[in-house]
């Protein structure tokens, strides 16, 4: 037992004791070190993968895109107004309900509970049109003088009424800087303002950097983890301490300026922040999860060909006629392959998780340093 324990720890260093090992022990002991190194390799992967977040996508400086949620919120809760004090239109609800074909879907009702709302075109204009977040600066004209510049930053689109190749083509085409519904044919143009588009099975966004037209950063997502009656206005209710007392800040707190909550704007702005955050890692679940097996099967699919490969690698080595291994049969080879996995699947996990390129190319990279070495230290004729 002893013997056995000691060379077990001599193979991940000494290449000797990966051929004695292969030699001398049983083959069941060979296919367990192959097993086991895969599985130690594919950790940094699994891990990595497992704690993907949707919001990730969103960047440090997330150049406004908090100020324009909470003001969408506000806006579809028909709370902003004109410079009379008028509201621009009436609420506009976005809510997700259960669907027959794809399971869930995002709608927008004109009515619900006895509330009554406003569809998006009659918010927007059209069904096609953005809700846009623009703010005021001042720069000079070609007169020297300083005047007033109106810029959008932020636009947010509903697309209910289109399927998901339609929803593609139109995502597509706003990437492209063109209309959603232009021709896919026609010259596309800069675009430089990042964009939330919600369809009606599927969501997806790009950020900008304000002057660059490549997008920094995107994302897709889906309904299917979300609730049947979850609801895109409600992001605006935000729970926060006040005191001793836990109470919901709502967007309509922050409508009225005459509210005792109104002092607590920012908090309420982050907390919606944080709401549509939430919303975001929800939504790319679906996609996490295919990611996660796709990806996992495929590299550990790569992995386990390599090792068989490198048997027979070990294999060919040791055909030569002056070469004093020429003995070795195929499935001393592979048994001494697989011994030889295992400290390279260690390293893999060591550098995988300090360095995250390195948790897929790391094993071929170690692997084959290790069978290398082996050829030329252990394997060659003397």
């Amino acid at each position: 037992m002893k013997k056995n324990i000691a060379l077990f720890f001599k193979s991940l260093f000494s290449n000797s004791a990966c051929i004695s090992a292969g030699r001398e022990k049983p083959w069941y002991a060979a296919v367990i070190i192959f097993i086991l190194s895969i599985v130690i390799s594919l950790i940094p992967t699994v891990v990595t993968l497992g704690n993907a977040y949707g919001s990730s996508f969103i960047p440090s400086t997330n150049y406004n895109m908090d100020v324009a949620l909470q003001d969408f919120i506000l806006d579809i809760n028909g709370l902003n107004e004109d410079a009379e004090g008028n509201p621009l239109h009436g609420p506009v609800l976005l809510t997700v309900q259960d669907d027959d074909t794809y399971g869930k879907r995002l709608e927008n009702p004109t009515s619900s509970t006895g509330a009554e709302y406003i569809s998006w075109s009659e918010a927007y204009g059209s069904n096609l049109a953005p809700y846009e977040h623009m703010y005021v600066r001042q720069i000079e004209d070609e007169d020297g003088n300083i005047v007033e510049s109106t810029v959008v930053d932020f636009q947010i689109y509903f697309f209910g009424d289109a399927d998901n190749a339609t929803f593609t083509r139109y995502v597509t085409n706003l990437a492209a800087g063109r209309a959603p519904d232009q021709d896919e044919s026609s010259e596309s143009t800069s675009r430089s303002v990042s964009f939330i588009a919600f369809g009606r099975y599927a969501f997806r966004a790009q950020i900008y950097r304000p002057g660059n037209t490549s997008a920094q950063s995107s994302y897709t997502g889906d309904y299917l983890t979300l609730p049947a009656g979850y609801t895109i206005n409600n992001l605006g209710d935000v729970t926060m301490t006040i005191g001793e007392e836990s109470k919901v800040i709502t967007a309509n707190d922050m409508a009225n300026p005459t509210s005792e909550l109104a002092p607590y704007f920012n908090q309420w702005k982050t907390g919606v922040f944080q709401n549509f955050k939430k919303l975001f890692d929800d939504g790319y679940i679906t996609n996490k999860n295919t990611s996660w097996w796709m990806t996992t099967l495929i590299t550990g699919s790569i992995f386990i060909i390599l090792g068989l490969f490198m048997g027979l690698v070990v294999f060919f080595l040791t055909r030569g006629k002056r070469n004093p291994f020429r003995y070795f049969t195929v499935g001393d080879c592979f048994k001494i392959g697989s011994w030889a996995m295992l400290s390279p699947a260690i390293l893999t996990l060591i550098f995988g998780f300090l360095m995250s390129q390195l948790a897929v190319i790391g094993f071929v990279l170690f692997y084959g340093m290790r069978i290398m070495w082996m050829s030329m230290r252990s394997l060659r004729p003397q």
